[in-house]
C-alpha cells in the first residue's frame, strides 16, 4: 500500500527493505543507517561516523550536535559572565533570563508574555508560563514537567515524547495504518494520513485545496469570514485590530505592525521588521558577516546567490532553468507563484477564490494585491503619505524611489539600501530599478556599435 502511495506522490521516499516511508531523503538515509546498517553502502551521501560510539548520520549539523555530547564542548560563551552553552539558542535564552539589559544582542526570535516581563526563546516555555496567569494548568508530565490544559493533549504528549509510558494512556489512541505514528486526536491522524495518501482538504466555499486543517482554517479566516464558525483550530486574535489567524507565529509577525519594533543592521542604517529579513540583508549587502546569520541559508547550485527565503531561491533558480508558471486562463507566464496569483487577482478576479495566498485589500477602494508593499504604495494615493530622506528634505511616494535617491545623491550611505542594486559595467551608474538599468545599458551598446 505504501509503495503504491509513494508512486502517486513523488515527494514520498520509500525504504526498499521495509514499509517505512519519509518525505525527505535525509530521513530515509538515517532510517537505513539505524534499521538496516548492512545496506548502508547504497546511501549516496557522505556518512558521518562517531569515533566514540556506533552513531552514524548523513546530516553534518546533527553529527556536530551529537559529538558535543562526548567531548562536553560548549563553544557558545556568555561575554557577560562565565557561563557557556552548547548552542546559540541556549546562550540567547540565558542572556534573556540573566542579562536582560543585553537583550538586543539576542539573534533568535524572542517570545514575550503579555501579562508580565517574562521572555524566552522557546515558544513552548512561553505557553507553559502563560498557564500561570490563566490558571488553566491541569495536567503535568512527571517525566519532563510539561504542562497541559486537557487530558487528551497530555496523553498525546506521552505518545509522542515518552512512548515507553504508553500503558498509562487512558484516552483512545488512533494508529496510522502506514507507519508507527500514534495520536489521541482523530483530526491529527487525518492530517497525518494525507502525507501517505496525498488526499487534500477541500474548502466548501470555493475550490481551494489544503494538506492540513490548519491551512484550511487559515484560508477560511482570510477569504470567507462569514463561515469562521466552521473552523476547528484555535484562533489567535489581535487585540488592536480585527486580524485573526490559527497560526501563533503569524500573530506575532502581525503584532510588529502595531509595535513598530525594528531590527537594525549593525553595519549600516537599514532596519527590518523580522530577523529573517535582516539576515537576508546581511547575505546580500554584507556577505563578510555571513557568520552572524542564524537563519537557514538557501544556496543556488548554479551561482553564488544566497538567501534566507526558500521561495526567493525557487524564483531565482527559474532564471537559470528558464522554467515558468503559466496562467490557465490566458497565455501569460511568470517566474514565481506570487506573481501568477497577483496576475489572476488583477486580470481574472472571477478565479480569485482558488488563491491560497493572503490578499491585501485597500480600505478606501476596491484595489486588491498579493503584495503588502504594493498595497502600501497604493494607499499613499488616498492618504498622501510620503517616504522622507533622513539625509535631506526630499520625500518620495515609494521606498524604491527613495533608494534611488540615496544612490544618486548620498552614495556614502548606499549600504542602507535594502533592494538589489544594478550596477553598470561601463560607468558608475547605479539603480534599484531594472527597467531603468536596461534603458541605460542600451546607450552604451549603441555607442559601442
Amino acid at each position: 500500500m505504501i509503495r503504491h502511495t509513494a508512486a502517486k506522490d513523488p515527494e514520498l521516499h520509500v525504504c526498499k527493505h521495509c514499509n517505512m516511508s519519509a518525505k525527505h531523503m535525509d530521513s530515509l538515509f538515517d532510517h537505513i543507517l539505524r534499521k538496516h546498517p548492512d545496506c548502508s553502502e547504497a546511501i549516496s551521501r557522505k556518512i558521518y561516523e562517531c569515533e566514540h560510539c556506533a552513531f552514524k548520520i548523513t546530516k553534518r549539523s546533527k553529527f556536530i550536535r551529537h559529538m558535543a555530547k562526548h567531548n562536553n564542548r560548549k563553544p557558545c560563551e556568555c561575554i557577560n559572565c562565565d557561563a557557556s552553552f552548547k548552542t546559540k539558542l541556549y546562550l540567547d535564552d540565558h542572556i534573556l533570563k540573566k542579562h536582560p539589559e543585553f537583550a538586543e544582542s539576542v539573534s533568535y526570535k524572542v517570545h514575550e508574555c503579555i501579562h508580565c516581563e517574562y521572555r524566552t526563546i522557546h515558544a513552548r516555555d512561553l505557553d507553559r508560563h502563560m498557564m500561570h496567569h490563566t490558571g488553566t494548568t491541569k495536567f503535568t508530565c512527571e517525566k519532563c514537567h510539561a504542562l497541559f490544559t486537557s487530558k487528551q493533549w497530555f496523553h498525546n504528549h506521552i505518545l509522542q515524547k515518552h512512548p515507553e509510558l504508553i500503558a498509562s494512556v487512558s484516552s483512545k489512541i488512533h494508529d496510522c495504518t502506514h507507519c508507527a505514528y500514534k495520536t489521541t486526536n482523530a483530526r491529527s491522524l487525518a492530517t497525518h494520513l494525507m502525507k501517505h495518501t496525498g488526499v487534500k482538504l477541500s474548502c466548501t466555499n470555493c475550490d481551494a485545496l489544503f494538506t492540513t486543517q490548519l491551512g484550511l482554517d487559515n484560508h477560511i479566516l482570510q477569504k470567507h469570514l462569514k463561515f469562521t464558525a466552521s473552523i476547528f483550530s484555535k484562533t489567535h486574535e489581535c487585540k488592536q485590530c480585527e486580524f485573526k489567524t490559527p497560526y501563533l507565529p503569524q500573530l506575532s509577525k502581525h503584532m510588529i505592525k502595531h509595535t513598530r519594533v525594528k531590527l537594525t543592521c549593525t553595519k549600516c542604517d537599514a532596519s527590518f521588521t523580522t530577523k529573517q529579513r535582516l539576515d537576508n540583508h546581511i547575505l546580500q549587502k554584507h556577505p563578510e558577516l555571513t557568520g552572524s546569520v542564524s537563519r537557514k541559508i538557501h544556496e543556488c547550485t548554479y551561482c553564488k546567490y544566497k538567501t534566507t527565503f526558500e521561495s526567493e531561491l525557487a524564483g531565482h533558480i527559474l532564471k537559470h532553468t528558464g522554467t515558468k508558471l503559466t496562467c490557465t486562463k490566458c497565455d501569460r507566464s511568470f517566474t514565481d507563484k506570487r506573481s501568477l496569483d497577483n496576475h489572476i487577482l488583477q486580470k481574472h478576479p472571477e478565479s480569485t477564490a482558488s488563491l491560497s495566498r493572503k490578499i491585501h485589500e485597500c480600505t478606501h477602494c476596491e484595489y486588491k494585491t498579493m503584495y503588502a508593499y504594493y498595497l502600501n504604495r497604493h494607499i499613499m494615493k488616498h492618504t498622501g503619505a510620503k517616504f522622507k530622506c533622513t539625509r535631506c528634505d526630499a520625500s518620495f511616494t515609494s521606498t524604491r524611489s527613495l533608494d534611488d535617491h540615496i544612490i544618486q545623491k548620498h552614495p556614502e550611505f548606499i549600504d542602507s539600501v535594502s533592494r538589489k542594486i544594478h550596477e553598470c559595467k561601463y560607468c558608475e551608474y547605479k539603480t534599484t530599478q531594472n527597467y531603468r538599468f536596461k534603458n541605460h545599458s542600451r546607450k552604451h551598446i549603441v555607442a559601442l556599435e
